[in-house]
């Protein structure tokens, strides 16, 4: 904005300098709008194949099948995942694009190589008589790419050109995110009991089987819950009540001043409130589990409070997708997939999650990357 603004009539130079000055000028600021175009280009879930997958044999990249079947021998120094018909792979230092087929269709050019995407081209038109706008949407594929080592990004065609403008592209809420929905706010007027008057109310449940509401409040900067019988149900005594609805009812997380814990939403005990950190979480495959942290350990457990991983863990966090990336005491990292249970041991420096939740991405010790996927089947041989 600030060199938008900028006016050369009003600066005195000479003419020669004037004229490279506002040479350099205009070359920066094209530069500056191509940077500020590829920059702020929309971020959205990319959508990948997961019909064919990256495998490592020793140092060399191909692809199998979910079976292990080789389908492109291992000649490539990596591969990634397929995304709308293409993948990019590299050779030495340079990568380049294939097909399903494994033919090489954008030569081996780029330093950098994203996946390939799709957007559009908004050539929306007005017409002059009557005014009447028509829609005229072309769809494209694209992908970024820069051909300079540390180059700038611009936005490569299926053809591995440079295109002259970046397509728009439709963002879509991440898998599980609910849409923004219109609510009317419940509104609670002060209640007065035994001469007590409770600061605010805050929010309100009904057990099954209960006939009895219940209120979460604050009394003194302190929360509680009491019942429309006016019976305290949980002591003014916590910094923080939170309402869980669980599949198997009510029940109330709380911190006690840096203890957490769980209630039942009877203000019965569910888990002690002498944990450091407890926090729940409810996966994009409905399953429900608790993490929490005591004297140094770490702990998973479902909602009927078994313990899923054995083992001395410092800290586990949801991945967003479905499962936990767990770290051991040693620092080194594996995963939990909520969807199989099935628990890849704490023996790599790094994981991360392939979109989908179905494979993880390993680095083991000596740096050497492979995939895994849920049912522990591993896709690389040293």
């Amino acid at each position: 904005q600030q060199f938008k603004n900028l006016s050369f009539e009003n600066i005195k130079f000479g003419p020669k300098i004037a004229i490279v000055i506002k040479t350099k000028f205009m070359e920066y600021k094209k530069l500056i709008t191509a940077i500020f175009i590829v920059c702020t280009m929309p971020v959205f879930s990319q959508s990948l194949d997961l019909s064919l997958i990256p495998y490592r044999e020793g140092n060399l990249w191909g692809y199998t099948d979910a079976q292990k079947n080789i389908i492109f021998k291992p000649i490539y120094n990596e591969t990634n995942w397929f995304a709308e018909g293409f993948a990019a792979v590299k050779k030495g230092s340079l990568y380049g694009y294939i097909n399903k087929a494994g033919r090489l269709v954008i030569p081996y050019k780029f330093y950098v190589a994203k996946p390939f995407r799709v957007g559009n081209f908004d050539n929306t038109e007005t017409h002059k008589a009557g005014g009447q706008v028509q829609a005229n949407m072309e769809t494209v594929l694209f992908a970024g790419g820069s051909t300079k080592p540390g180059g700038m990004e611009h936005c490569i065609d299926t053809k591995g050109r440079v295109m002259t403008k970046c397509p728009a592209v439709n963002e879509r809420p991440a898998d599980g995110e609910n849409l923004k929905k219109s609510a009317t706010e419940k509104v609670y007027t002060n209640v007065i009991a035994n001469g007590k008057v409770f600061d605010n109310i805050v929010d309100d449940y009904v057990l099954a089987g209960s006939e009895d509401n219940y209120y979460i409040a604050i009394k003194n900067n302190l929360v509680g819950v009491f019942n429309n019988k006016f019976e305290i149900v949980v002591p003014f005594e916590y910094k923080s009540l939170l309402k869980l609805i669980t599949a198997n009812g009510i029940y109330l997380q709380v911190d006690k001043y840096g203890l957490n814990g769980v209630l039942n939403g009877n203000g019965l005990g569910f888990i002690p409130v002498d944990n450091q950190a407890l926090n729940y979480y409810k996966v994009t495959s409905g399953k429900e589990f608790f993490v929490i942290s005591k004297n140094g350990r770490t702990m998973l457990k479902d909602l009927q409070l078994n313990d899923l991983i054995n083992g001395d863990l410092s800290a586990i966090s949801y991945d967003n997708e479905n499962g936990f990336v767990v770290t051991g005491n040693g620092g080194l990292k594996g995963y939990y997939f909520t969807t199989t249970g099935k628990f890849i041991a704490t023996n790599y420096s790094a994981v991360s999650t392939v979109k989908g939740g179905d494979y993880i991405l390993l680095n083991d010790a000596t740096r050497k990357l492979g995939y895994i996927n849920s049912n522990g089947v591993s896709y690389f041989k040293d």
